[in-house]
């Protein structure tokens, strides 16, 4: 009787915290119990007294449980077969267990057993998925196989570990052992075939040796989504809605529902062997309506997330082993959730949170007062709490045991005589922090909940069980429909009256607010990495080594360095010639503090090399960037000649010529060679004085008879010319008038036939190549023939989608967005500028910096126009820099649009010419939002282009600095240019031009360099009809396939101020092929403006039908002003 008598009181009346659920064997005692009973009151009574005295607070149940640590249960990898089995609830995170020992394997360059592998079970049941890895400090990205990798099935870690870990998971039901284990076993633990692992989640985990990442071997955690569990609500043969059935673990699905995981460990969780975990309660004795109701409690949104969440592995062994009783595990659970869970006539019930509304009412007149009662009205000091701890495990540092923010209450303190009376709760399968706040929060307000009473009722009360809320209105205890919790009930089969312990209680205490959370400070595990080391302030050069009489002697490149890089042990540097991989020098520099090295050996003159450096130390370092150099021009001198060149000829039997000042040196021998410095010209010795070498060699030699027959020697003569002794073609240079004459058989002329001149005015006579002045019409080729331009994007980041291609002040108001067809911007992304983020602060992006030439000029443009609010102004400006780096002034704006009230007038496209300072060698652009602006501001397609400019060469304007001595002639060198009839050029190049008139018959002209336009402008209206409309019209001629660009811009308008649908298509040849409609919802449509676009489309030969055609949703809209520009490839 005294067994059964504890077993009565640990089960019947304690609530879980005091017993638990009941499972397995001892389900039999409770119907056991049951008989009991009768006994009537006399023993009821004793245990009712006694439940009433544990008839305590849920802080004060949650403290006397068997402490357990508030982190994860498995912080290590875990071996051997001691080892108690797991599986995990929820998402939780395990080291796992290794299978097997770690292999190596692989080599990687020169290092053998390069691959390291682990093999680690997750649990001992299947699992949904693996959803994180932590290596060490460090959770790893998740990159997806590659198949040139060395394990192209694995998974890739991506961050610092990308091409240095991979990993394959199993979640249990494979049927196969893996074949990457059997194919490259470690000889000594062979992998075979029947290695499955049935029923077993693993992971292989593959580590390249790499001593940056790992400094030891790589300890694992892993994050993973755990077993399926049944659900009720989801099994629509029991009143639920899905295709969950009892007993059919394939229809299971994870959950980190509370009531679901307590409902699958009382009715028995399957396992792989065969083996059932937990109670193995009928499904009858968990009445569905009550769990139900706690399930839907547990998901119910609070701040975002499911009110009621938990997570936890469980050790599923022997507990001799460290294996779990499943009573302690629901304990936990529901530690976590504020939940309570009864049995009551073999019933079990659970509730999470707080009491419900009153199932009864009623006052002191229904009060059995002929049978006892109590009141407890205060617990003891030593009871009572103030204050309250709690520790669970942080996913977001690494699963630790992580302090909660603390509860404190003054007034409570000052309650409790001044003392600070805390109590500590370890939560482990609750990794959620905010949800550890609400829960310690309902514990702290409901611990001051002290109030006990035990009595009786009549037997209409028998209806109330354990857990239950019922309501009391006392004028005794001065109670108004004051609720109470039920934690105890007994009742006399005599006389049917209920022996009931009632706690004062308040579902408000269980109420959560926003205002309630208290902050969590996160701090990353993740030890910070140093950024890889370079060596500071490197630099190389070309230069020149001279001997000790300043001659240059060799080419060398110096390198020089920061000489303070200390922790540093040597430099290592790398020589390469320019274009090539090919290392051409490369060593190591042990002495650091020289600041300097210079390279030598190997080093060629007038070449260009490329050099970079990399320091040595104990840290991870990066090479620099290639520097560009390149060694001056020295060449072999005489010094580098033993006993000088002289002698290097003697030697060979060479008499080497000699090198004079004058002729006044004598000669050594008869035929000396030597040169004269004084004439420059060559001299030979004969004896007693020097003589011209050439013309004493040739003298006499030369004449008329010397000549092949048909050859003329020409002769110079002066006066008049012979008439008699002549031959034809005889040539005469007659110095008095410096004309050549031909003597033609009978005469001397001057005159040269006009077939013989290259480049003659008629074009049947003109060289290929050759343009004579007078074949080309006046005014025939004019400037607006001619298209100069350059539509280069100067803005490194034009497209605006790359933030790092900016700095900005107030960047956390201004956000990079992408380009809808709502948008109207033709950039792929535009910024958007919050007005109000940035408050009293000016908002600014600023482009990088982009190369520019003094006094050239640009092409500024943007679009851009207010989106909300009534006040702002935004300014968009190009700003200069000189060689120095200093800016020049604040920059000239072509963007300036601003609001004092009202609604926006719609999108702003403006630009402006600006050209480039004295002194200007980069610039950027500043789009800024004035201080105190209210609104937002979307802005986008920024342009910078550079003007072309092009000038005509008029008469007058051809100066002599242009034109090679000797090469123009027939004409006059004026002082302000030159005047010629006509010209002879044999390579004529041209960078400016203007010719009048012009014939070819040849002409070569690049391809892509002859562009013209065609053009169509309409002003009359075009209103708007929900339909597409032409708005633009022009036949286009290709004489060859080539590109064409398409301009169109068009004025639009509204008759009221309103959105408006709108549409613009581009149709060539009838296809349309671009086209983009917004909707009249909000601001989608354009508002009051210019329309501009353009497009660049790649043309077939021929003739094109080119159209743009405009959409209007209504008669509100229209538009007019409209042009359309095509300019296409003629050559």
């Amino acid at each position: 009787m005294i067994f059964v008598l504890a077993l009565f009181f640990g089960f019947a009346f304690a609530d879980p915290a005091s017993a638990g659920p009941v499972i397995g064997a001892v389900v039999a005692v409770f119907k056991a119990v049951s008989a009991w009973k009768i006994a009537g009151f006399a023993i009821g009574s004793f245990l009712l007294r006694t439940a009433a005295m544990m008839a305590i607070s849920a802080l004060m149940r949650a403290k006397m449980d068997k402490p357990k640590q508030g982190g994860i249960r498995t912080e290590s990898t875990m071996a051997g077969e001691g080892t108690p089995g797991s599986f995990v609830l929820g998402k939780y995170a395990t080291a796992g267990c290794m299978i097997c020992p770690p292999m190596t394997s692989g080599s990687s360059g020169d290092t053998p057993n390069a691959y390291l592998t682990y093999v680690i079970d997750l649990g001992d049941a299947p699992i949904s998925s693996l959803d994180g890895i932590w290596v060490g400090d460090e959770k790893i990205p998740f990159l997806a196989p590659d198949a040139g990798s060395v394990f192209p099935d694995h998974q890739r870690g991506g961050g610092r570990f990308t091409g240095e870990l991979w990993f394959k998971f199993f979640d249990g039901t494979q049927t196969t052992a893996y074949a990457g284990l059997i194919q490259t076993p470690d000889e000594s633990r062979p992998w075979s075939s029947d290695m499955i692992g049935r029923g077993t989640p693993y992971v292989v985990m593959r580590f390249k040796f790499e001593p940056e990442l790992y400094s030891g071997l790589p300890s694992c955690l892993f994050e993973v989504t755990g077993i399926g569990l049944y659900d009720p609500r989801k099994d629509t043969t029991v009143g639920g809605s899905g295709s969950h059935r009892w007993g059919n673990t394939a229809t299971y699905q994870p959950s980190e529902n509370p009531a679901v995981q307590v409902y699958n460990i009382l009715r028995g969780i399957d396992l792989p062997g065969g083996e059932t975990w937990g109670g193995e309660c009928d499904a009858e004795d968990l009445p569905l309506a009550n769990w139900f109701a706690a399930m839907n409690t547990a998901d119910q949104l609070v701040d975002g997330e499911a009110r009621w969440r938990s997570s936890y592995e469980v050790l599923c062994g022997p507990e001799a082993m460290g294996g779990d009783e499943p009573a302690a595990v629901i304990e936990e659970i529901l530690r976590g959730c504020s939940g309570r869970i009864t049995e009551f006539g073999g019933v079990y019930k659970i509730r999470l949170g707080g009491v419900g509304l009153p199932v009864a009412a009623f006052t002191d007149d229904d009060i059995i007062v002929t049978e006892q009662q109590s009141l407890s009205p205060f617990p003891g000091l030593q009871e009572c709490h103030n204050a309250v701890q709690a520790q669970y495990p942080e996913p977001a540092e690494r699963w630790a045991n992580k302090e909660a923010p603390p509860r404190y209450n003054a007034t409570w303190e000052t309650q409790d005589q001044g003392r600070r009376l805390v109590a500590s709760l370890q939560l482990p399968a609750t990794p959620y922090r905010k949800q550890v706040q609400r829960v310690m929060r309902a514990y702290h307000q409901d611990d001051r909940r002290s109030r006990v009473h035990e009595l009786v009722l009549p037997p209409d009360f028998g209806v109330v069980e354990p857990l239950d809320a019922i309501s009391w209105s006392s004028d005794l205890n001065g109670y108004v429909s004051k609720v109470f919790e039920v934690t105890a009930r007994g009742d006399n089969p005599t006389t049917l009256l209920q022996q009931m312990v009632l706690r004062e209680t308040d579902p408000s205490d269980y109420d959560w607010s926003p205002d309630f959370e208290l902050p969590t400070n996160i701090v990353s595990p993740t030890t910070v990495v140093p950024a890889p080391r370079a060596v500071l302030d490197f630099d190389a050069e070309g230069i020149t080594l001279s001997d000790s009489a300043g001659r240059p002697r060799r080419s060398a490149i110096r390198m020089t360095w920061n000489p303070g890089q200390n922790d540093a042990r040597a430099i290592r540097y790398e020589i390469r010639v320019t274009g090539q991989t090919e290392i051409a020098a490369s060593g190591a520099i042990a002495s650091l503090e020289a600041g300097q090295k210079i390279v030598s050996d190997g080093i060629l003159p007038s070449t260009g090399y490329q050099v970079r450096a990399r320091l040595t130390m104990r840290r991870a370092t990066v090479w620099t960037s290639w520097i560009s150099v390149a060694t001056p021009a020295v060449g072999i001198s005489l010094p580098d000649f033993v006993d000088g060149v002289t002698s290097l000829f003697a030697d060979a039997g060479i008499k080497a010529t000699r090198d004079i000042t004058s002729r006044a040196v004598p000669g050594d021998f008869v035929g000396e060679l030597a040169w004269s410095r004084a004439d420059s010209r060559l001299y030979r010795w004969n004896g007693s004085t020097w003589v011209h070498f050439i013309q004493e060699s040739v003298q006499g030699i030369l004449d008329q008879t010397a000549f092949a027959v048909g050859l003329r020697v020409p002769k110079v003569m002066s006066g008049t010319l012979p008439i008699t002794g002549n031959l034809l073609g005889d040539t005469v240079y007659r110095t008095n008038d410096k004309l050549i004459y031909r003597w033609d058989g009978s005469a001397w002329t001057a005159e040269v036939a006009a077939t013989q001149i290259v480049g003659q005015l008629i074009a049947g006579q003109i060289a290929a190549g050759a343009i004579g002045t007078d074949q080309l019409a006046a005014l025939s080729v004019a400037a607006r023939h001619m298209v100069i331009a350059d539509y280069t994007n100067l803005i490194p980041d034009n497209q605006l989608i790359d933030r790092a291609s900016w700095t900005f002040a107030q960047g956390a108001a201004i956000d990079f967005r992408t380009t809808t067809a709502a948008d109207g911007f033709s950039s792929l992304g535009y910024l958007r500028f919050r007005g109000a983020d940035a408050g009293s602060n000016i908002a600014r992006a600023a482009s990088l910096d982009f190369p520019v030439e003094a006094d050239s000029e640009f092409h500024c443009q943007l679009r851009g126009f207010r989106t909300t609010g009534t006040v702002g102004q935004f300014v968009a400006r190009l700003q200069f820099k000189d060689g120095d780096g200093a800016y020049i002034g604040g920059g000239t704006a072509f963007f300036d649009r601003s609001y004092s009230g009202g609604a926006h007038t719609g999108a702003a496209t403006q630009s402006a010419g600006i050209v480039a300072p004295a002194g200007a060698v980069a610039a950027r652009v500043l789009l800024t939002l004035a201080a105190n602006a209210d609104g937002n501001w979307q802005v986008g397609t920024p342009i910078v282009r550079r003007k072309n400019g092009g000038e005509l060469t008029i008469e007058g304007t051809l100066k002599g600095t242009h034109l090679e001595f000797e090469t123009l002639t027939g004409g006059l060198m004026a002082p302000t240019g030159i005047i010629t009839k006509s010209a002879q050029i044999d390579d004529l190049v041209v960078e400016r031009g203007h010719i009048k008139n012009l014939a070819v018959d040849t002409l070569k002209i690049a391809d892509n360099a002859v562009t013209i336009p065609v053009s169509q402008a309409l002003s009359s209206d075009l209103v708007g009809n929900n339909a597409w409309r032409v708005a633009n019209t022009v036949t286009f001629t290709m004489p060859q396939a080539g590109q064409a660009a398409i301009t169109w811009f068009a004025s639009q308008a509204y008759t009221a101020l309103q959105d408006q649908g709108v549409g613009i298509r581009l149709v060539v040849d009838g296809t349309t092929v671009w086209d983009r409609l917004t909707s009249g919802d909000g601001s989608a449509g354009l508002m009051i403006d210019w329309l501009s676009m353009g497009w660049a489309r790649a043309l077939s030969a021929g003739s094109h039908t080119i159209r743009v055609d405009w959409f209007g949703s209504n008669s509100n809209i229209r538009i007019n002003q409209r042009t359309l520009i095509v300019m296409g490839t003629m050559k």
